[in-house]
């Protein structure tokens, strides 16, 4: 479910079409160490959570992506984290 939703599923993002979402390099490192399962860092599990969150407010409580996003990002900050990594804060 997950995967889907990151990589294949298409949304109403604001343009004209549905469209997958943007490709995102620490998601892509995320998932790749998850498939792995080694180096597996406590980031990459916030992914996951964070996805699954957002995942769950679009289907099951019919909410928009920017809305689902919003909230999943206040529980489960995924950003935040691949910003210390950047070095950002």
């Amino acid at each position: 479910m997950v995967k889907d939703h990151i990589f294949f599923n298409k949304y109403d993002l604001g343009g004209t079409e549905p469209e997958a979402f943007a490709p995102d390099y620490h998601m892509a490192l995320s998932w790749q160490r998850l498939a792995d399962g080694k180096a597996i860092e406590d980031m990459d599990m916030v992914l996951v959570k964070h996805e699954l969150k957002e995942r769950e407010l679009m289907f099951e409580q019919g909410m928009s992506y920017n809305e689902a996003h919003r909230i999943a990002e206040k529980e489960f900050n995924y950003k935040k984290l691949a910003d210390i990594k950047d070095g950002l804060l």
